[in-house]
């Protein structure tokens, strides 16, 4: 499993505990295709009534430190102090942000756009920050949302809007296709209780030997 899915799916259980009480849809991996043939890859998509939340999520051991002006995300690892760089992820968030805000012009509906990344390996070492958007650990995400909800909460879209967007989300969505790459010798066969919030970690991890299966 990779270290980007396993921080994907750390995060992913944040969502099972913040018990969120007024209407919302999480897109988990959205993929979707721009109108210049370019693929957008988002880790997490966040849709409510009052706001839309981009979510990036990094899962690097390490220190990470991030650089506006030259548009760079620095890492050192902390084993041999290796230092290696990675596509600025801030620059990403604005590129699939500059989409859904013509996307929503072109709905005809208006609603706050906001972004952040999320660090999901908790020895990370947050160093140097963006002006630019809100990084912080995966610990920090729940308070992040409540803020944005008590700053937007008094505008909300009509139901009928909100619907219309996330149908409209939905149909332009293009699941990635997944290839099987383990050894048949290495699944473990078994059920998966359908009323389980954590499948899709189970899944994995079943299929890894890390969760033994129900039989």
């Amino acid at each position: 499993m990779s270290a980007g899915f396993q921080g994907e799916l750390r995060v992913d259980r944040l969502w099972q505990e913040m018990n969120l009480t007024f209407p919302h849809q999480i897109f988990y991996d959205y993929c979707f295709i721009n109108n210049s043939g370019f693929t957008h890859q988002i880790d997490t998509l966040f849709v409510t009534p009052h706001f839309l939340c981009l979510i990036e999520i990094k899962n690097i051991l390490g220190k990470l430190d991030f650089d506006d002006v030259k548009r760079q995300c620095i890492f050192r690892t902390t084993s041999d102090g290796k230092i290696d760089s990675l596509i600025y992820p801030v620059g990403q968030l604005f590129r699939h942000q500059s989409y859904f805000q013509i996307l929503l012009k072109q709905l005809n509906i208006e609603l706050p756009i906001v972004k952040v990344i999320v660090i999901a390996n908790p020895s990370t070492i947050i160093g140097q920050l963006s002006t630019e958007c809100p990084i912080m650990h995966s610990v920090g995400l729940p308070y992040f949302l409540w803020q944005q909800l008590q700053h937007f909460g008094q505008q909300s879209l009509e139901k009928s809007d909100f619907q219309k967007l996330l149908k409209h989300l939905k149909s332009i969505r293009q699941d990635k296709s997944w290839e099987q790459k383990l050894m048949e010798d290495e699944w473990r066969s078994g059920v998966l209780c359908p009323k389980c919030p954590m499948r899709r970690a189970c899944f994995i991890g079943m299929a890894l030997g890390f969760v033994e299966a129900a039989v």
